[in-house]
């Protein structure tokens, strides 16, 4: 019996633990996407990247030039 309960003790010891990096694993990963979001490519929450943002100007361009192809 003894070793189970010391075997337990350390499985609650290596959670405690892996709890701990994964928050600092989530604070690192924040800081990051901070970073990011303000002088990289605009992306979405989950890290997916949206694309180019044109103007309306643009799009019409883009457009009438598909258009004519």
């Amino acid at each position: 019996m003894s070793n189970l309960s010391s075997a337990l003790q350390q499985l609650r010891q290596e959670h405690k633990q892996a709890e701990q990096q994964v928050e600092k694993l989530q604070s690192a990963i924040s800081v990051v996407e901070g970073l990011v979001g303000r002088n990289g490519p605009r992306a979405s929450r989950n890290g997916v990247r949206r694309g180019w943002v044109t103007s309306v100007a643009t799009r019409r361009r883009m457009a009438l030039a598909q258009k004519a192809r």
